[in-house]
């Protein structure tokens, strides 16, 4: 017996617009694709990328691709789902988890993957004295990525040539410069800071 397929795409459309634009480019999947013999999972992490899982009819078998602004990505790899199974996909910031089981009629496995993306930027970074000494301290928000290892912590000093040298590494949200004192407005050095996360996968947020 013959199968027809069904088009995935999107439309998209401005902030001040009412009309919608539709993509011209798809792809194709089983029709069966709408009930439990082919599900498909999607899910959007913190840096505006969709990631979905779905059936590709013409390879049969499960395609991971991302939307990323209005266009599909290539694909990327091949997700070993089998049919008849339960899947999650779940954003974590910039991090994608999926948890499926291999086998929903009888007993199987939990199995688990990690989409492991460059963390994001840190967030509202600052600058103070450090109590007790007048040490410059840098403190930032920390990021929600679970897998976190370490910050590093960078300077740029105008008056030397302004070339960046990291200061260290912390897991902490701040970090202590004891070779300035805090002192805004006193016009010796001009600093300039920025921090940098890493992961255990050692991704790196670039500046």
């Amino acid at each position: 017996m013959a199968y027809g397929g069904v088009l995935l795409s999107h439309s998209y459309k401005s902030l001040n617009s009412n009309n919608w634009i539709q993509d011209p480019n798809y792809l194709e999947t089983d029709y069966l694709t709408w009930n439990t013999i082919y599900p498909h999972v999607t899910a959007k992490t913190s840096d505006g990328k969709i990631h979905f899982i779905f059936f590709d009819k013409n390879q049969a078998q499960y395609s991971y691709r991302i939307l990323i602004n209005h266009s599909f990505s290539n694909h990327i790899t091949t997700i070993p789902i089998s049919s008849y199974l339960s899947n999650n996909l779940i954003p974590i910031s910039n991090d994608l988890y999926l948890i499926r089981t291999d086998n929903t009629v009888s007993t199987g496995k939990i199995l688990f993957r990690q989409y492991d993306a460059a963390p994001l930027a840190p967030q509202n970074p600052q600058l103070s004295a450090n109590p007790g000494d007048n040490k410059v301290r840098v403190s930032w928000s920390k990021n929600n990525e679970p897998d976190i290892a370490v910050y590093e912590v960078w300077r740029k000093v105008a008056e030397l040539g302004g070339n960046w040298t990291n200061l260290g590494t912390t897991t902490n949200n701040y970090f202590i410069d004891n070779e300035y004192l805090y002192a805004p407005g006193a016009g010796d050095f001009t600093l300039t800071y920025k921090i940098r996360a890493k992961d255990i996968g050692n991704h790196l947020f670039r500046i």
